[in-house]
């Protein structure tokens, strides 16, 4: 008797994870239906691989804003500094 309860115990647990793996494949194939769509890339590597090339490029151009701010500021306490001696 135990043996069938055993039994049904884990074919409820196989039909509970067969029901899970299919819903992970509904979401993995919208996920790269929008990553088609949206950035043009037909594979999860393909999108790391442009993620890295974003994050990149928008690293570098923080720091080329950065660099360009820290002139400014400086060329303005400069001219302040200018300005202040009349």
């Amino acid at each position: 008797m135990a043996d069938l309860q055993d039994l049904e115990r884990m074919k409820k647990k196989v039909a509970t994870l067969k029901t899970e793996v299919d819903k992970g494949k509904g979401r993995l194939e919208e996920s790269m239906k929008t990553l088609q769509k949206k950035f043009k890339v037909s594979s999860l590597t393909a999108g790391q691989a442009l993620l890295v090339k974003k994050t990149d490029g928008a690293t570098k151009a923080g720091n080329k804003f950065n660099t360009a701010m820290t002139k400014f500021e400086e060329a303005w306490d400069k001219r302040e500094d200018e300005d202040g001696d009349d």
